[in-house]
């Protein structure tokens, strides 16, 4: 990308002001700036993109990196907290200084400065995290000590100019996945929706017109792998499980009633995926 900004849809990504230049990630969904005499590194595992500034004899490179991970059922104070918890296991002699709540491109973040010792060297850090649906995005500055002043108006200008594609506008970002993992998943649980139907058909005592009802949808995931298919297995996974537990219970056959409950969890799971990719598009 060049200086004269981004368009993704009706949404433009401003323009990098003097001494910087502009970064987009397209298929993660995010924009972001770097001083123009920085330059990427690698070999950082985790992160989706890192720019360190010219290499130094002596001290901690400054340095800041963006990420994003998917997170369980937590609010912005729950992020906090996780980050923080592993925080203390991954850098040693891990202390928050300050905690803050505040607004990055019109989303509710959290400002957290820390020190941590680093190559054994007393390093200072901000971690500014922020939620977009079930993911979380952080972006992580360290310098030493003694530098950590004199570089904070860069972060602070790189982290004003963080972009989530739709966000600036009031609205969800438009975080784009990319389809591939959602048609392998579908694909996967197309086999595993057969193989499940084939089971129910060839345990008598269970319901043999959902079982074929298994397979129909299972074959359907691998001609037709679209995120609504997963509210049509779950709901199919749901039942199926419901009237195995019902003919298990009159016939007697409490043992299969742990298959029955499966069915009825993986339908609860089948239909969480349907949230899950809710951002995933063509």
């Amino acid at each position: 990308m060049n200086k004269t900004g981004f368009q993704q849809g009706s949404a433009e990504i401003p323009e990098a002001p003097n001494g910087f230049f502009s970064h987009t990630d397209e298929p993660a969904g995010y924009s972001i700036i770097c001083p123009d005499n920085w330059e990427k590194l690698s070999g950082i595992p985790g992160c989706l993109v890192s720019f360190g500034e010219p290499s130094t004899e002596s001290g901690i490179r400054a340095n800041f990196l963006v990420g994003d991970e998917e997170l369980p059922l937590i609010d912005l104070e729950g992020y906090s907290s996780k980050f923080k918890k592993e925080s203390q296991k991954i850098r040693k002699d891990f202390s928050v200084i300050s905690e803050e709540k505040i607004i990055i491109d019109d989303i509710p973040a959290v400002k957290i400065i820390y020190t941590s010792t680093e190559k054994g060297i007393l390093a200072k850090g901000v971690a500014i995290l922020l939620m977009q649906s079930h993911f979380g995005w952080y972006i992580i500055f360290t310098s030493d000590t003694e530098a950590f002043d004199s570089h904070q108006p860069t972060f602070e200008t790189v982290v004003s100019n963080f972009h989530l594609f739709g966000a600036s506008r009031g609205e969800k970002a438009t975080f784009v996945r990319p389809l591939a993992k959602l048609k392998q998943d579908m694909r996967g649980w197309g086999i595993g929706l057969i193989i499940l139907g084939i089971i129910q058909i060839a345990v008598s005592v269970l319901s043999t017109e959902w079982g074929v009802a298994l397979i129909v949808i299972g074959i359907v995931n691998l001609i037709i792998p679209r995120r609504g298919m997963y509210i049509a297995n779950g709901i199919a996974l749901f039942i199926a499980g419901v009237m195995n537990i019902v003919v298990s219970i009159e016939e007697e056959v409490t043992r299969l009633i742990v298959f029955a409950v499966l069915q009825i969890i993986w339908g609860f799971l089948e239909i969480r995926k349907f949230f899950k990719y809710r951002f995933a598009s063509k």
